[in-house]
């Protein structure tokens, strides 16, 4: 436990955090990692079950910093005070603000990360305060948004200008994924119940398996080809990017012969297929 970053702070420096594991810390601002006019890049990393007690469960950029993740997830950060968490309903520290990330006065580029089960009040994935247009950028990523806190919403933003959002996925079984009187910038991304913006579509992004967390695309996904060119050459996995047009969310859907199930992958169900299929003829 620590009064701010549980795992680290960083204070007026530059860091590069590669193939990492932040889980399970405590902090008063940045159950993870505290970022104080700091430049950061943070790559293949998993930043989970973190607590920020004041604002930022899992990342808290403050001052001007600068941050960068790339391929990374952020799963199960709370920013709920104590007495709140059991009972996940409206008291005491209503203004609990970004469960994965909270960022203020701060710049940041998001790409090819996957966002599951964060926690907070105001801003489960990310609370921006004192931000302009585009200091923020999240592409191609995948945001299952945990609705049991009660009121909680996605995205949030305050005395600033909103996120941008290219290429994301948001699916959600319950309240609403903007936090503010003001209109997200949302184009290209699939979010189920629908917002403004080009590109955008609402429909069953059909992963493989959610309930289990796997978040890859099946052959017929509606994300699949429908995207713009983010610039971006891999995806969560590090395979190649794109493959045809660009995808929507984490994952880009790989051409492979051998997926005769439409999973997305090689395994044991598309074996079983091949097997008792072989030496078979077609239209016999």
């Amino acid at each position: 436990v620590s009064r701010f970053g549980g795992a680290l702070s960083v204070d007026s420096s530059h860091m590069t955090i590669v193939d990492s594991v932040l889980d399970g810390n405590t902090g008063g601002g940045g159950g993870g990692v505290l970022l104080n006019k700091s430049t950061s890049t943070f790559s293949t990393c998993r930043i989970s079950n973190n607590d920020g007690t004041g604002a930022g469960g899992g990342i808290y950029a403050n001052a001007g910093s600068t941050y960068t993740i790339d391929r990374c997830l952020f799963d199960r950060n709370t920013n709920i005070p104590p007495l709140n968490k059991e009972e996940k309903q409206t008291g005491v520290g209503l203004s609990t603000k970004g469960g994965a990330i909270y960022s203020q006065s701060s710049k940041g580029s998001i790409v090819n990360s996957l966002f599951v089960d964060n926690q907070a009040r105001r801003g489960s994935i990310v609370s921006l305060k004192e931000t302009d247009f585009e200091d923020v950028v999240f592409q191609n990523c995948t945001m299952d948004i945990d609705t049991d806190y009660f009121g909680t919403r996605g995205v949030a933003w305050e005395f600033g200008e909103s996120p941008k959002f290219l290429n994301c996925i948001f699916v959600s079984e319950g309240f609403p994924y903007f936090f503010t009187l003001d209109t997200a910038d949302v184009t290209y991304s699939l979010i189920e119940k629908g917002y403004p913006g080009e590109g955008n579509i609402d429909a069953n992004p059909r992963f493989a398996n959610r309930e289990n967390g796997d978040y890859h695309l099946q052959r017929g996904s509606p994300c699949i080809d429908s995207g713009t060119d983010t610039g971006l050459t891999t995806d969560f996995d590090g395979n190649d990017r794109p493959v045809g047009d660009y995808d929507m969310g984490a994952f880009e859907f790989p051409f492979l012969r051998s997926d005769i199930d439409g999973s997305g992958k090689v395994d044991s169900g598309d074996l079983f297929i091949l097997q008792g299929d072989w030496k078979k003829v077609s239209g016999s």
